[in-house]
């Protein structure tokens, strides 16, 4: 059985697949890339729904006892905090500037953490801090809630009543936005974009992290008026 074609539940589990794939009579010129696939195979097997405190975990394992998935595992790391399903960043670019944000989601929860920061010039600014409420309508529809966070001086304080809420539906290929109380008000569709190309879905897949990412969209896209620009 080809070792990359298999799904690992565990680093032990993977580490044995390694080991025994280190022994088979490798093609020379191949060697080194095809056991560096297989790292990746299965850190990105056991670690894709990681969260970040066991991502963190996994950067302590490295200098110990899994100290064979290097040099491999050190960029893994810093991909697994990008891209991973629960812990994942993107960058959305809007009129020439760049918002970086960055999700976690909790363990065991509906709730995310969400940052927001624009970076211009070079300089890059925290404009959002707060979170993201996941409710699985039904099995093919996610409604992604985006409160209104604002910056008191000393503190972000969230709104219970002022939303933004994303409706994604795994049969439909666009998204449904419906902003909530005073998020009605700070909509701004001065982007450059069309509307039925922003109302797409992002990415293939009916995921969670994709019906937050075409959240995240709309909302940074839509409502730059909600974010503590200066």
């Amino acid at each position: 059985m080809n070792p990359l074609a298999v799904t690992y539940q565990s680093l032990a589990e993977g580490r044995a697949a390694f080991e025994a794939y280190q022994k088979t009579a490798l093609p020379p010129k191949e060697r080194p890339k095809l056991l560096a696939a297989l790292k990746r195979k299965i850190v990105m097997d056991v670690y894709k729904n990681a969260y970040k405190a066991d991502i963190e975990k996994f950067k302590q394992l490295l200098q110990t006892t899994e100290s064979w998935l290097l040099p491999e595992g050190n960029e893994l790391y810093v991909t697994l905090l990008n891209e991973g399903e629960n812990v994942f960043s993107e960058n959305l670019v809007r009129q020439g500037i760049t918002f970086n944000y960055a999700i976690e989601r909790r363990p065991h929860s509906n709730v995310a953490s969400l940052t927001i920061k624009a970076v211009r010039n070079n300089m890059s600014n925290l404009v959002y801090n707060g979170s993201v409420r996941v409710n699985q309508l039904s099995p093919d529809q996610i409604e992604v809630e985006i409160p209104l966070s604002q910056n008191t001086g000393y503190m972000w304080r969230e709104s219970k009543t002022d939303c933004l809420k994303v409706l994604v539906s795994a049969n439909q290929p666009t998204v449904t936005v419906q902003p909530c109380g005073v998020m009605s008000t700070l909509a701004d569709s001065n982007h450059g974009i069309a509307p039925a190309v922003l109302a797409q879905k992002v990415g293939d897949a009916f995921t969670v992290k994709n019906a937050i990412r075409s959240a995240m969209r709309q909302f940074i896209m839509n409502y730059p008026k909600a974010l503590k620009m200066t």
